[in-house]
C-alpha cells in the first residue's frame, strides 16, 4: 500500500465513523488520513473538489432512503471510475453483496467485520484498483500515439459531462482532421506518416491543459475534450494549435508541411455526443476549405538531393 493514503468514509453515525478512525490509527506502516461526510450529497461534492484514494461508502444515508443501494454506489463511481469504493452496511445478504460489486465495488464489508478486516480490504482494493486500471488504461489508449482510442474519449465523454454540468463548466469538443495526410503517405512511405499523426498527437497534448481529454478517433482524426469557464472561446486554443503546427513547420525540415483543420463544438445537455461531433465535423470542413483556399497544397515535392533521405516504401513491408 502507498506510504500514505487518503480515505473518505461517508457515513452518519458517529460510532461507526469512531470505529474506523480508531482501525485506521492502529500502528500501521501506512499513515492514513481519514476524512468523512454524513451526507452522500457531501461525499460527492467533496469528491469534486478533493482527491482521495479510498472511499469508504455506507449504504443507509439520511439523502439515499428514496435511491435503490446501486444507485447510491453509481453516483460515487461516476465521478471518481478510478478510485477504490468499498461498501460497509449491516446488511448481511449475499445477494446485497454481489450486486455492490457487479455495480463496480473493490468490497463490501457488513460492519460487524469491519474491526477485523478493514485494513487488509482498503488495501487489496488499492492494488486491484491499480491493475483494474492498468488493463483498462490498455484497453483504451491508442497504440500509434499513447492517446486515447474512442472508446477511451466515450468513457471520459460520460465522466466529464458529469462534471460540467456539477460545476456548471462550458464542455467543448475540438476535432482535428490532418491536412493531406495521404500525399504524406504517397510521398514519403507509411512509416513517415505515422511519425506525423506522432507528431500531431505531441502538438495537441503539450498545447493542452492536464484536465483536457485528447484522443486519436481513427485514422487522421484527432479530438480534444475541454472543461473551461463559460466565456472561454474556444478559437483561442484552435489559434494556439495552429501556431505551434507552423512553429513546427518552420523548423522540421520535412519535405512537407504538417497541418490540420479544426472544428468545435460546445455540449449542450439535451445533446448526445454523436450530436456534438456533428457539428464539430461540419465546422471542421468549413475550416478545411479555407485551408485549400489559402494554400496549393501541404505537401511539396522533394528536391532532387533528399530523394534519397525520403525513399518510397515498400507496401510489402508496411505493417
Amino acid at each position: 500500500m502507498a506510504e500514505k493514503i487518503r480515505v473518505l468514509y461517508i457515513e452518519d453515525d458517529e460510532a461507526d465513523q469512531y470505529i474506523v478512525r480508531r482501525v485506521l490509527s492502529r500502528g500501521q506502516e501506512t499513515e492514513v488520513e481519514l476524512v468523512t461526510a454524513v451526507l452522500l450529497a457531501e461525499g460527492l461534492e467533496r469528491l469534486t473538489v478533493e482527491t482521495c484514494d479510498v472511499v469508504i461508502l455506507d449504504l443507509d444515508l439520511p439523502d439515499t432512503s428514496l435511491w435503490s443501494p446501486e444507485k447510491a454506489l453509481a453516483q460515487v463511481l461516476l465521478l471518481v471510475p478510478e478510485t477504490p469504493v468499498i461498501v460497509v452496511s449491516n446488511i448481511d445478504d449475499k445477494a446485497v453483496q454481489l450486486k455492490m460489486v457487479a455495480v463496480g465495488a473493490q468490497d463490501f464489508l457488513v460492519k460487524a467485520e469491519v474491526q477485523d478486516r478493514l485494513v487488509t480490504a482498503i488495501e487489496f482494493a488499492i492494488v486491484r484498483s491499480g491493475r483494474i486500471l492498468e488493463l483498462r488504461q490498455a484497453a483504451m489508449q491508442d497504440d500509434l500515439t499513447g492517446l486515447y482510442n474512442r472508446r477511451g474519449f466515450n468513457s471520459m465523454w460520460s465522466y466529464q459531462r458529469k462534471v460540467a454540468e456539477r460545476q456548471k463548466k462550458r464542455l467543448s469538443v475540438i476535432l482535428a482532421d490532418v491536412d493531406g495526410l495521404k500525399q504524406i503517405n504517397d510521398r514519403c512511405g507509411h512509416l513517415e506518416g505515422n511519425e506525423a499523426l506522432k507528431k500531431v498527437a505531441r502538438i495537441l497534448d503539450a498545447h493542452t491543459r492536464p484536465d483536457d481529454i485528447v484522443a486519436r478517433l481513427s485514422g487522421d482524426e484527432f479530438l480534444v475534450l475541454t472543461l473551461r469557464d463559460p466565456v472561454h472561446d474556444d478559437r483561442v486554443l484552435i489559434r494556439r494549435f495552429k501556431a505551434a503546427f507552423d512553429d513546427y513547420n518552420a523548423h522540421s525540415g520535412k519535405p512537407y508541411l504538417l497541418t490540420a483543420s479544426f472544428g468545435s463544438a460546445s455540449a449542450h445537455l439535451s445533446q448526445t455526443l454523436e450530436q456534438v461531433l456533428d457539428l464539430a465535423d461540419r465546422r471542421m470542413y468549413e475550416d478545411k476549405a479555407a485551408n485549400k483556399l489559402a494554400a496549393s497544397g501541404s505537401v511539396e515535392r522533394l528536391p532532387p538531393e533528399r530523394e534519397a533521405e525520403h525513399p518510397q516504401e515498400d507496401a510489402s513491408t508496411l505493417g
